[in-house]
């Protein structure tokens, strides 16, 4: 385990074995019954058992709701790598951006369509299916929302969770029950920041959502449990860093406001630093474009340090733990950033001297992720 993975705290899942246990075949069985009618309510049940946080921010949506997803569904207990946070951070490409679930929809409006969620999931063998990837089901007219209603009712009777992605914002819904019919779901908020305990706290958190149908974008229903082989983790692990290679080598220049990844996302993060018009007020622009964008790219690369770790165990081949070792060098750039930042006369603003070292030391983590892009590059090389 890599330096930097280690002094975080994160540890590798233990014992691995690819037999389903016994409860999941029961509910795999018991799905496969026709529906033929469906209670007024109903509440998935809920089949992991929870551990204790180790206390490491888990603050990213979609690898927060699935390693979620695998603790309720008891799959942790089963696999080493499917559904740990640092695994989920790199299939999802989470890892590889900045602020990327704010700005794409994880459910298939991104670059490379609904395979990043559907790998996502899969790789911890859950198969799934995704109504509305291509389009926001709110704005499909053509949408008969009694027959969504009772989809996902039955999809819920069937004893599996619903996630359902809202529109315009980056918040999922993960639910675990039906009231009245429908009208009404049980489900728990997934959110940008403050992501710690999802998996922990599921339960707890329980919120009702009424007019739940005026906010979707996406939905994502289970359909059951699949034990991927070998060759489809293999598959699943090569997609996966062929995006990565592509997203950190990325040049082109977006004209939005996104930080998105690659060349986009450090020419627009630089350019906001580097204008001191951003930094007149010290109350206002305190820590403008330095909070929470220091914290949410150094957790991505952190945890993308892990996964790669995590690949290079799997495959037994390759060069991805030199890749993670170019991400452990972000993660000691941006405890640069932090200790000078922490300075009694940077606290207050930015100084021009602090805004011209952190530009300094990003130029520097730039050339790390082409590093890890190379790295990448022989790995699949490798892998061919």
């Amino acid at each position: 385990m890599s330096e930097a993975i280690r002094k975080s705290g994160h540890k590798q899942p233990e014992g691995y074995s690819p037999k389903i246990p016994a409860i999941l075949k029961m509910a795999e069985n018991a799905a496969k019954k026709e529906v033929t009618s469906l209670p007024v309510e109903f509440s998935v049940t809920e089949r992991g058992v929870r551990h204790e946080n180790n206390g490491d921010p888990h603050c990213m949506v979609f690898p927060s709701l699935a390693r979620a997803l695998g603790t309720f569904l008891g799959l942790e207990q089963r696999a080493v790598n499917d559904y740990n946070y640092a695994f989920q951070m790199g299939v999802s490409t989470e890892g590889f951006a900045l602020y990327y679930d704010e700005h794409f929809n994880k459910a298939g409006a991104n670059k490379w369509g609904e395979r990043v969620i559907q790998n996502s999931l899969s790789v911890g063998g859950v198969e799934c299916r995704i109504a509305g990837a291509n389009e926001n089901i709110v704005c499909d007219e053509t949408i008969n929302f009694d027959t969504v209603r009772h989809d996902v009712c039955e999809s819920l009777y069937k004893n599996y969770p619903v996630l359902i992605k809202q529109a315009d914002s980056d918040t999922y819904l993960f639910v675990t029950g039906y009231k009245e019919n429908g009208d009404i779901l049980t489900a728990y908020k997934f959110f940008g920041g403050g992501n710690e305990n999802h998996a922990l706290n599921l339960k707890e958190n329980n919120e009702d959502f009424a007019d739940w149908t005026n906010e979707i974008e996406a939905i994502i229903y289970i359909d059951g449990f699949k034990e991927p082989c070998n060759n489809k983790r293999l598959e699943i692990i090569k997609e996966t860093l062929q995006i990565a290679c592509e997203m950190l080598t990325d040049t082109k220049l977006g004209d939005t406001a996104n930080y998105d990844y690659g060349e986009q996302l450090y020419k627009l993060w630089i350019s906001r630093l580097d204008n001191d018009a951003n930094y007149q007020d010290p109350k206002k622009d305190r820590v403008k474009y330095v909070y929470p964008e220091i914290p949410d790219y150094h957790e991505r690369r952190l945890y993308a340090a892990g996964f790669f770790e995590q690949c290079h165990n799997l495959l037994g081949k390759g060069a991805l733990i030199k890749a993670g070792e170019a991400f452990a060098v972000i993660h000691n750039k941006c405890n640069e950033i932090y200790g000078f930042l922490s300075s009694k006369s940077e606290i207050k603003m930015p100084s021009r001297e602090a805004r011209d070292k952190i530009i300094a030391l990003l130029k520097q983590c730039q050339e790390q992720d082409y590093i890890a892009a190379a790295h990448i590059r022989d790995t699949l090389e490798v892998l061919k």
